[in-house]
């Protein structure tokens, strides 16, 4: 049956990271292909290098986010983005989330269940 549901605030969705920390809207969604979640700087610096192994969309609420792209048999690709902007990231993108302290993103990735399906080899 479709849904329009609105997603307050809801502090045990919040995931703390050493930089970072997640307000995962997505948790208390019934969304089944993407994820919506907001990723807020509590002090300078790196969140973290990944491969992603999903589709993401950034649009940067306050602050300034760098994104530093890796790719194989290439040079680092620097992405600075301000509030306002939307930078979009494919599957298999290593890369390196920066941000200054108070910074914060909304973040919407899809698929929501890659986790899933690495697990299952179809990832």
């Amino acid at each position: 049956m479709p849904e329009v549901k609105k997603i307050p605030f809801d502090a045990t969705q919040i995931t703390r990271y050493a930089r970072t920390h997640t307000d995962d809207r997505y948790k208390s969604s019934s969304l089944k292909v993407m994820g919506p979640s907001f990723m807020t700087w509590d002090e300078d610096g790196s969140a973290g290098r990944f491969t992603i192994n999903y589709e993401e969309v950034i649009y940067v609420v306050e602050g300034e986010i760098t994104l530093t792209f890796h790719p194989e048999d290439a040079e680092p690709e620097v992405i600075t983005a301000v509030p306002g902007d939307v930078v979009t990231i494919t599957a298999g993108s290593n890369l390196d989330y920066t941000g200054t302290k108070g910074s914060k993103m909304f973040v919407v990735f899809s698929p929501l269940n890659w986790e899933e399906l690495l697990d299952s080899g179809n990832g």
